[in-house]
């Protein structure tokens, strides 16, 4: 198991996509990734702007990327919840299964 909380959004896109290859490469089958990341979502225009001038993290994502990044490397990924943090965090919380 890989647990990841708020770490995805701090690398550079291509960077995370050569971090999920690893995470394949190390697990066994059966393994599973954790992840909890903050996200940009359409409908929160206030939230998107306050994450973006707020976070330390450069590469917030929207949902659909951040599952790409697993999902073209084979894992099933399931969406376990959608939740506010301090009321301006989008998070994402979400299992990716090898």
């Amino acid at each position: 198991m890989i647990l990841i909380i708020a770490v995805l959004h701090h690398i550079p896109p291509e960077m995370a996509k050569s971090y999920v290859r690893e995470f394949r490469r190390v697990l066994k089958p059966g393994g599973k990734v954790i992840a909890i990341e903050p996200c940009f979502v359409e409908k929160t225009p206030i939230c998107n702007w306050f994450m973006k001038v707020n976070d330390k993290g450069d590469y917030i994502q929207k949902e659909e990327t951040y599952l790409n990044y697993f999902t073209k490397e084979k894992f099933q990924c399931r969406v376990l919840k959608r939740f506010k943090k301090c009321f301006f965090y989008n998070e994402l919380y979400f299992t990716a299964l090898l």
